[in-house]
């Protein structure tokens, strides 16, 4: 079973295994544009998804 990747309204499909950074890559964006999310828990660039699991990426939002 793949695991899932949600952005922006999109969803998007990868392999169990497959690292943040790695989708974040494909996806093109940087790890300081976005927080990772797996459940309720923040996962870093290093965490590999699991079969079923949702990763959630969100806009980091910034200003002044």
């Amino acid at each position: 079973m793949p695991a899932v990747v949600k952005f922006r309204g999109k969803t998007l499909e990868v392999e169990a295994g497959t690292k943040v950074e790695d989708v974040l890559a494909m996806m093109g964006l940087s790890r300081e544009g976005v927080i990772a999310r797996v459940g309720t828990k923040l996962v870093t660039e290093d965490y590999r998804l699991r079969d079923g699991e949702t990763l959630e990426l969100i806009s980091a939002i910034s200003g002044g």
